[in-house]
């Protein structure tokens, strides 16, 4: 291999992982603009603490400007992010930056609407379901990544599947997040009965989203994957048989976390705990 070969492919590699650390991280920048994605408002507290004095609701959509990032990653409300001091022109004070979005939520669900529509826009003539941008909702969202829920096809008329997608921010548009690995993931519109649920969660120990995957239907489990990122290129870990992921507990970053699914065969719940040292999945006894 020459030396002009080997030096391209470093420099490809260095672009790389500059890039993927910017979108992991990006909305948890100090001095940049954000926005509230809580359908109810997001609570703004005089101090970083769920139990602090609420200051006011900060009503959906609001541009909130950041001052301040705790360091510690937190969950509320089975969602990952931090305690971000913010600012507007009418106060400052705390909120939980799991409810925040690096760009109007408005502007990720009409890209969303539109995606969707172009491609089961026959599905949802022949349906009941009127389809429109109330029918999304934002799940949950960190650094550039966000879980968008549509409606799939449904199984009888006036019902609907629920489906979960990925979405990726690249700095100018809210796109469908693509992995171009063969073993990665790669997200696709779907009119699927089966409802689809994902959870964008920090399993391993790089700040960049992980994702773990349910899809079910009619009271039976097909599988739940797991995808763990690396270098962004989020490749499948795991795989879950008759297995649906439940709720989380969480600690620190590959701390004594806990993962728990439930069985379509018994009902009963199966913990895991993600090992960094060994890279395994462990049921936790």
């Amino acid at each position: 291999m020459s030396l002009n070969k080997i030096i391209f492919d470093l420099i490809i590699l260095i672009v790389l992982f500059d890039s993927i650390s910017l979108g992991a991280q990006e909305n948890i920048k100090d001095d940049r603009n954000v926005y509230v994605f809580a359908s109810k408002g997001l609570n703004l507290r005089a101090q970083p603490d769920q139990n602090a004095e609420i200051l006011r609701t900060i009503p959906y959509a609001k541009k909130l400007r950041i001052k301040e990032i705790d360091s510690k990653i937190i969950s509320i409300d089975q969602k990952i992010g931090q305690w971000t001091h913010v600012s507007d022109e009418e106060m400052d004070g705390w909120v939980f930056g799991g409810y925040l979005l690096v760009t109007n939520p408005n502007e990720l669900i009409t890209k969303v609407y539109q995606e969707v529509k172009s491609i089961n826009h026959k599905v949802y003539q022949s349906s009941s379901l009127k389809f429109s941008e109330k029918n999304i909702t934002i799940k949950s969202t960190y650094g550039n990544y966000a879980i968008v829920t549509y409606p799939g096809t449904g199984l009888e008329p006036g019902m609907s599947s629920k489906i979960d997608s990925v979405w990726f921010y690249n700095g100018t548009t809210w796109n469908l997040y693509i992995n171009d690995t063969k073993s990665g993931y790669e997200e696709k519109i779907s009119d699927s009965y089966q409802n689809k649920s994902i959870s964008l969660l920090l399993i391993n120990d790089d700040l960049i989203p992980d994702f773990i995957i349910s899809e079910y239907c009619c009271g039976s489990i097909s599988n739940s994957q797991i995808f763990l990122s690396n270098l962004n290129l989020h490749q499948k870990f795991k795989s879950l048989s008759d297995l649906s992921f439940s709720k989380f507990t969480w600690t620190h970053l590959c701390g004594n976390n806990l993962y728990l699914f439930v069985s379509s065969k018994d009902d009963k719940t199966k913990q895991y705990r993600y090992d960094c040292k060994s890279n395994q999945l462990k049921i936790n006894e």
